[in-house]
């Protein structure tokens, strides 16, 4: 007699908390992510199959209470965070020191790491095999073309204007050395939609990506304009040291004694177009 293999469900994903407050099964995580991996798994947020779910999501920045009524010792509590340490802290009871039991945050030290973006590596057998499109590598005459349409130095976008990193006192202090275009709540300047945001980073060379906090790591994505060709300006070098950006495609404020001397190097660099690309 042959027996019949079992089938089993795919396993189920469940989403505890919200995003902010909004639903996480419409964030791009779960469509991005889910689309690319090897494994097909379900996705709920119906908290009344608890006791099915291989997986719990919680997002630490939002109320996570009511807690599951039953813990089961395969289920997997997830630690779900983007924010830096510093603005991360969770709505609802003390946790216990295990509650957790896999993190997923950017940090290459967690156990599923998520980054803002990130740079891949990609070789010409891999044009050839159709894992990359063109369409993602910028070309020579492209980046040619896009350098020589830029003629202001340095474009922020700002939305906090309080921050632990005290970003606005530097720039405070860079702006009496250098004009700077900056948009955002903090300046009144909250019309600047997609393309709007777009012409200003083709007619800027530098970017200001200082984040509202100084983390190892924490990249978000102020400094990711980098793939729309324009030079990020970071507060620290040592925040990019574990992740995998060459060294020289960015500057940071740190190398410079203070920001009259940034200031001069941003210009110098700007006059010189085959210094910029490099």
């Amino acid at each position: 007699m042959q027996s019949i293999p079992m089938k089993w469900p795919p396993p189920l994903i469940l989403i505890w908390t919200t995003f902010y407050g909004e639903n996480f099964l419409k964030y791009w995580l779960i469509n991005n992510y889910s689309s690319q991996c090897l494994y097909k798994c379900r996705y709920s947020d119906d908290k009344t199959l608890e006791n099915d779910a291989s997986v719990l999501f919680f997002h630490i920045r939002d109320k996570i209470d009511p807690l599951p009524s039953h813990r089961s010792p395969h289920q997997l509590y997830t630690f779900f965070v983007l924010e830096s340490p510093v603005n991360t802290w969770h709505r609802g009871r003390y946790l216990e020191p295990n509650f957790f039991n896999i993190t997923m945050t950017y940090r290459s030290d967690s156990d599923v790491i998520v980054p803002y973006d990130m740079f891949e590596s990609y070789t010409f057998e891999d044009l050839g095999d159709c894992k990359v499109s063109l369409d993602d590598i910028w070309l020579e005459d492209e980046i040619d073309s896009k350098i020589n349409k830029k003629e202001k130095l340095t474009l922020q976008f700002v939305s906090n204007c309080n921050t632990n990193s005290k970003r606005e006192k530097y720039i405070e202090e860079l702006k009496k050395y250098t004009e700077i275009t900056q948009m955002g709540g903090c300046v009144g300047k909250n019309d600047c939609g997609r393309e709007c945001e777009d012409k200003l980073i083709d007619s800027h060379f530098f970017y200001l990506a200082f984040e509202n906090s100084v983390c190892d790591e924490y990249l978000t994505e102020k400094f990711w304009r980098l793939k729309n060709l324009i030079v990020p300006v970071v507060l620290s070098r040592k925040v990019i040291k574990n992740v995998n950006i060459p060294k020289d495609s960015f500057i940071a404020a740190d190398d410079f004694k203070n920001p009259k001397e940034l200031a001069e190097f941003l210009r110098d660099v700007a006059a010189d177009k085959n210094r910029y690309k490099r």
